[in-house]
This record gives C-alpha cells, structure tokens and sequence, in this order.
C-alpha cells in the first residue's frame, strides 16, 4: 500500500465529514449510549461541511488527508483548531476498513510535528469507553485532565475524556 498524508484544502472538506461519518457509525454508534446512526448523519450534516470549510479556508482549522496512493482514495482525514494559547486535535478518523494498518500512527505523526514546531499545548478528547484509544494517547505523551460530556446535535450525550500534551521544552 502506497500511503501519503496531504495537507487538506477547503474543497476536501465534504470528503473529510464524510470519512468521519463512516467512521463515527463504528466507533459511538451502539447500545451503550442509545446512539444511532442518524443520530451521526445528522452530527455530520450540511453546516459541518460548511463550518470545515470556512475553518481550513480561514486558517483556523488545519487537516490533513490519508491518500491510498495504488487506489486514488482518501481513506482518512483528521483537523487540528488552531486557538491562540493551545491547539486541540478534534478529529481523527480512518475508514473502518483501514483499521488496524498503523495508518493512525502515520497520521498522528504528521499532527504532532506540526503541532511540535508551534510550541502549544495540545488538546484532544477521547470516548471514556475506547481504553485501547485512551492507552495509545498516553504513550503518546497524552495526560488525562478532566471528563467532559460531548452532546449531539440530537441531544444524546456520549462520555468523553480530555487528554493534553504539554509543550517539550
């Protein structure tokens, strides 16, 4: 497999929701907390598009693209807001047949070098009941700070664990 990770551009923005769609229905959608795949649909809808594509198009969102190369495809994507004082990694997605291929490892890579040669503190939040995703975090230099409560847009609440890297010195 010939894998690349690009810089994304605000016309990338529709893809880079709909990879986060197809992937959310594998990570949050089930019987634990009540959520369902329109609950996704409807989380991933027209304004997120929109608000993705203004951000990247504005600067203050920063993505980036997984490309299987042998296949012409986006296979993954994943955006960093850029705030004055901290940059919090807000999505990371890859399509669920690519799970598994360390391609996670390849994309957070890119993250953190540019996140690196800002010298911020970097955010990110983590479902409470994903602890391989959690325990990954935490190799990363990733420390557990606080519990937060992610509300959809449908109302349903899904636990969420904030996690922070602190600047290297």
């Amino acid at each position: 497999m010939n894998i690349e990770i690009n810089k994304a551009k605000p016309a990338d923005a529709e893809e880079m929701v709909a990879i986060k769609m197809l992937a959310s229905f594998v990570a949050y959608v089930g019987d634990t907390h009540k959520i369902t795949e329109e609950d996704m649909i409807v989380q991933c809808g027209p304004d997120a598009v929109d608000a993705l594509e203004e951000g990247l198009a504005s600067k203050k969102i920063r993505g980036w693209l997984v490309v299987d190369k042998d296949k012409g495809e986006t296979i993954g994507a994943s955006t960093a807001k850029i705030k004055k004082d901290k940059l919090i990694f807000s999505t990371m997605h890859l399509l669920p047949e690519y799970n598994g291929m360390d391609l996670g490892r390849m994309l957070i890579n890119e993250m953190l070098k540019w996140a690196d040669e800002r010298k911020k503190d970097i955010f990110l939040y983590v479902v409470e009941y994903n602890k391989d995703r959690h325990n990954w975090y935490k190799r990363l230099g990733f420390q557990e700070t606080t519990k937060k409560e992610w509300v959809l847009k449908s109302g349903k609440t899904i636990p969420r664990i904030e996690m922070v890297r602190r600047v290297k010195n």
